[in-house]
């Protein structure tokens, strides 16, 4: 039992590194003023060697599988021309390196997220700590305002959960928590903060602990805090502003615009994907087959680019699965916790950006499925 609890340490542990490779990424792109292909590399072979070597038993269907999902790759390659320059991208050779056999090997086996938060606590701390030097202490001007907040969106969700639990160092993770919305409002990505609020209102009803007119008190009052931070918006957005950490907000740049929720360019996307959507019958055009439609870039919308690249049955056959996947998930009692942290953190904004195929934290929250719906049922509880 010691021994697979160890195990259990390990395979979370891989888990956070990988989670926080982007936040250390752009922490070194800052500092250098730009870090090179080569860090990246090494960073990337030396978290990979290490797994496997730490790692050592690998099961014959771990090995299947991973041909698996290479044969469909090799398959798209030869089937699909236009595919073969996305297929030997950079991007794509770090997931199939990297990622997919990691999430195969070591994520789809971590047996028990219970105290998850806990675990992944040291790791969360570090990306709230790094993202704060670059906020405060740094020119963040070459960075992704998107990316980044996108990279520190899972630690904000530790933080709350940890938070709002009855561990230790409570107030620690509610100070890292402020520290990183206000990095995330530095930075200014909208879809981040949105995905956060779902989590936290997710994360309040699924708890176990809270008696249910605690719960509709916590609701209210939060709505009556948003009520009246609704009604002084203006005075807050023009105070924020006098701020120098958020005079770069894009987030207050689009509130003050009158856009907080749209996009002209992605209005332009999505009116291209649903033409094509409209008329290609049962056409299917291969991985990143979507791109000719997009004007070379993704759809920003993973319903659209699988309906896109798999055709009508086998792309309804693969959001089918996704959705099986997910609520076989949530249907675990003492995983809805995890589950919802898993989806908010690292799969809905595929809904408004980010490219699923290519996206490292895409694979981990499929395995991360994978290991959940996987877990012993004979344990009733709330896990967080």
């Amino acid at each position: 039992m010691i021994e697979t609890s160890k195990k259990n340490d390990f395979r979370f542990f891989i888990l956070g590194l990988l989670l926080l490779m982007p936040v250390v990424f752009e922490f070194a792109n800052v500092i250098t003023s730009d870090a090179s292909s080569n860090f990246t590399l090494v960073t990337y072979v030396i978290i990979l060697v290490y797994a496997i070597i730490k790692n050592r038993y690998f099961q014959l269907t771990d090995l299947i599988l991973l041909l698996a999902i290479y044969a469909m790759f090799a398959f798209n390659y030869l089937l699909f021309e236009d595919s073969r320059t996305y297929l030997k991208s950079t991007e794509m050779i770090i997931i199939y390196v990297f990622y997919i056999p990691i999430c195969v090997f070591i994520i789809r086996h971590i047996d028990d997220w219970t105290g998850f938060t806990r675990k992944l606590f040291p790791m969360a701390a570090i990306a709230i700590a790094l993202g704060g030097i670059i906020v405060f202490f740094c020119d963040y001007s070459i960075l992704s305002y998107m990316e980044f907040s996108y990279a520190l969106l899972p630690f904000l969700a530790v933080h709350y959960i940890y938070w709002r639990s009855k561990e230790k160092f409570q107030l620690a993770s509610l100070v890292l928590l402020i520290l990183g919305v206000i990095e995330i409002f530095a930075f200014g990505a909208r879809g981040p903060i949105l995905f956060l609020i779902v989590l936290m209102a997710l994360y309040e009803i699924l708890r176990v602990d809270l008696a249910s007119d605690k719960k509709i008190l916590l609701f209210i009052g939060t709505g009556i805090l948003v009520a009246v931070i609704a009604v002084f918006i203006q005075i807050i957005i023009e105070w924020l502003e006098t701020l120098p950490i958020f005079k770069n907000s894009y987030f207050l740049w689009n509130i003050q615009q009158g856009n907080l929720l749209q996009h002209s360019t992605r209005n332009i996307i999505t009116a291209n994907c649903l033409d094509r959507i409209s008329k290609m019958g049962m056409e299917i055009s291969g991985l990143f087959g979507d791109r000719q439609y997009c004007g070379s870039i993704y759809p920003h919308n993973i319903v659209f680019e699988i309906l896109m690249t798999y055709g009508w049955f086998f792309g309804v056959v693969v959001l089918a699965g996704l959705v099986v996947l997910m609520i076989k998930s949530l249907s675990i009692s003492k995983n809805r916790v995890a589950a919802s942290f898993v989806i908010t953190t690292l799969f809905l904004r595929f809904f408004i950006s980010g490219s699923y195929i290519i996206e490292g934290k895409f694979w981990i929250f499929l395995f991360a499925l994978f290991s959940l719906i996987h877990v012993p049922r004979d344990i009733d509880g709330e896990n967080e």
